[in-house]
């Protein structure tokens, strides 16, 4: 049975089969947690931020049981989180200006931090080459991190303001960003351009080497 998995800023995780109109919600331990942007292990636990109460939670939906990870550098303000093949949890500290690891089976947390004095990660994802790449919001950047070396590139988006938001990657290996301000996506294609999903009527915006 496939599974719609929610979060919610009263503090709770919901579960709802997808053909089912029931929810199921868990109760994180921590109150007033604010869990942000779930997202799904190999093992199938369930995985949020706790951007308020500065850890990530693990919801294993079989047993119902719900596990805490406490971050170790204070008001990270952890926003988004995604597991790699691996099962090891990247997620975004929006609030300290890093990329951090975390291992579900130590619990031990390593922190990237990002080159650029006012860095707010905020969307991770994760490429067929097991590359990280993540939005900042506030930045105006696109930023992609090699886990193996630890090194972090930067690339501005070419339109002012535009606010770089939530980020996914194809099945074809392609990372596409949303421009929360602008009402577009964005692709990076293998040439390494910046290519519009959807234009609108605004002045066309020339493309751009990304990384």
């Amino acid at each position: 049975m496939t599974s719609l998995f929610m979060a919610s800023s009263a503090g709770s995780i919901a579960v709802s089969p997808a053909k089912s109109v029931s929810i199921r919600e868990f109760d994180l331990p921590t109150r007033d947690a604010r869990p942000h942007d779930p997202a799904v292990a190999p093992d199938g636990s369930l995985w949020v931020t706790e951007q308020k109460a500065n850890k990530l939670g693990r919801l294993d939906p079989r047993s119902g049981r719900l596990r805490e990870y406490s971050l170790s550098t204070a008001d990270s303000g952890p926003h988004g989180l995604v597991a790699d093949r691996e099962g090891n949890i990247w997620f975004t500290a929006n609030y300290k200006g890093y990329v951090g690891k975390l291992d579900p089976t130590t619990g031990k947390v390593v922190e990237f931090h990002v080159p650029f004095a006012h860095a707010d990660p905020h969307t991770p994802a994760i490429d067929l080459n097991g590359r990280v790449w993540f939005t900042m919001q506030d930045a105006n950047r696109i930023g992609r991190l090699e886990p193996r070396t630890g090194k972090i590139d930067l690339r501005e988006v070419p339109t002012r303001d535009a606010k770089p938001y939530e980020m996914v990657v194809t099945a074809q290996g392609v990372p596409i960003f949303c421009e929360f301000l602008r009402g577009r996506c964005l692709a990076r294609p293998r040439a390494g351009l910046l290519r519009f999903i959807r234009q609108g009527r605004e002045p066309p915006v020339a493309r751009t080497r990304l990384i």
